[in-house]
């Protein structure tokens, strides 16, 4: 009778159909006003945060290997030696003694490292601006895809980005209802040496320096980093444009457009330091390149298969019969926080929380999830964005 019931439950489970996508979407009828509120995409090693805003619309750019400092051996060589001397003033109750002792003796020297850093922004700004209506931007997590819609006057726009990892690049499509205009631009605020852009290709490159620090290291110019975009298709007319602060493009006349992002530094996993061989511009071209051998309908059909493969291995339903789907996100939460119930959302929230995981722990990325993922804009990120291993690390995969 027990082989019979298991069978019953598996055969159970395996019926069960996949959720509908609105099921698996967070929507908003207005741009992130600050970057928590922005969508995520991420592959792995490339992430990056959506804002969906309708005039200079912004896109925060990730690479996983992007960290200020040097290797250095911190090990404190009076550890050992020290370590009786401590649990003795423990023991013997002198705690402040212990304190001191450990404070000096058992930190790393410098007992700090410095932080995980963003690779940069990718800006557009649409021409003619003006007031939005219909707006609406989404995340689809079972697709992988940050969109935003919205229309000016008879010009309707539809912007899709997501992080492709069969490719390794990030993409960028945008679609117009009537012929318009776009600047759009790779920046970072420091550390760049060289921004350029010619015919379909713009980029920067750059070094990061770091300041004397005794807390956190030696200073001096450090990691070398790159980010390279690349027109892929478009039927408008685009210009090069730099400037002292930034490399893209201008475009007059476009209906649609399909970009190919990527980043690249000197970091080689295999030694576990920087690598003077390592050329990330280098890294770059090969990225896009490779990408570019595919229209922008194979490499969505290539993305959205490859994500599905690892999203799909979960279905999770709490039996909710009233769907909130037609509420934006927002709306949803504030129901909640006033003491509403709505399954759906907690549904959504677990699989986003796999989403994030998938995103920033996986290949063609080498490194693991740090404190935010992959996900920061930040040049002095909370905690340093680092790997924790006193808890933090192992919460992070709990759900894998």
């Amino acid at each position: 009778m027990r082989p019979l019931k298991m069978l019953l439950i598996l055969c159970s489970f395996s019926s069960l159909q996949a959720p509908a996508q609105q099921d698996l979407q967070f929507w908003y009828t207005s741009p992130a006003s600050q970057w928590t509120d922005a969508l995520p995409v991420g592959n792995g090693r490339l992430g990056a945060m959506v804002f969906g805003k309708y005039d200079r619309e912004r896109i925060q750019l990730n690479e996983e290997s992007v960290w200020a400092g040097s290797k250095i051996n911190n090990n404190n060589p009076k550890a050992g030696e020290f370590l009786p001397h401590i649990r003795q003033a423990l023991f013997g109750g002198s705690y402040k003694t212990a304190l001191d002792l450990a404070s000096q003796y058992l930190v790393g020297t410098p007992p700090r490292i410095r932080s995980y850093q963003p690779l940069g922004n990718f800006f557009i700004e649409y021409a003619p601006g003006g007031a939005p209506e219909e707006y609406r931007r989404s995340l689809t997590l079972n697709t992988g895809i940050a969109k935003t819609e919205f229309r000016i006057g008879n010009n309707r726009i539809e912007q899709e980005v997501y992080a492709s990892a069969p490719q390794d690049v990030i993409v960028v499509h945008i679609h117009a209802s009537s012929p318009s205009g776009l600047l759009l631009y790779l920046t970072r605020k420091r550390d760049v040496y060289e921004y350029n852009a010619k015919e379909n290709l713009a980029y920067f490159n750059g070094q990061i320096f770091d300041e004397e620090d005794s807390l956190r290291g030696p200073g001096g110019k450090h990691m070398r980093l790159s980010a390279a975009v690349k027109i892929l298709q478009t039927d408008g007319k685009p210009v090069p444009h730099t400037t002292d602060s930034s490399a893209g493009f201008k475009l007059v006349d476009f209906r649609n457009i399909t970009l190919l992002i990527t980043g690249a530094t000197d970091y080689n996993p295999e030694r576990l330091d920087l690598d003077g061989a390592v050329d990330p511009f280098a890294v770059c071209l090969g990225k896009i390149n490779k990408a570019s051998g595919y229209s922008a309908a194979v490499l969505k059909k290539h993305h959205i298969r490859d994500h599905r493969s690892f999203f799909d291995r979960v279905h999770f339903t709490l039996g909710e019969k009233d769907s909130l789907n037609d509420l934006p996100t927002d709306k949803r939460l504030a129901r909640v926080k006033s003491g509403e119930k709505d399954l759906g959302l907690i549904v959504q929230y677990y699989q986003f929380g796999r989403y994030l995981l998938m995103g920033s722990s996986r290949s063609p990325g080498r490194l693991p999830a740090n404190l935010q993922g992959i996900w920061n804009e930040s040049y002095d990120a909370p905690w340093n964005a680092d790997f924790h291993t006193n808890i933090n690390l192992q919460m992070n995969y709990w759900p894998a």
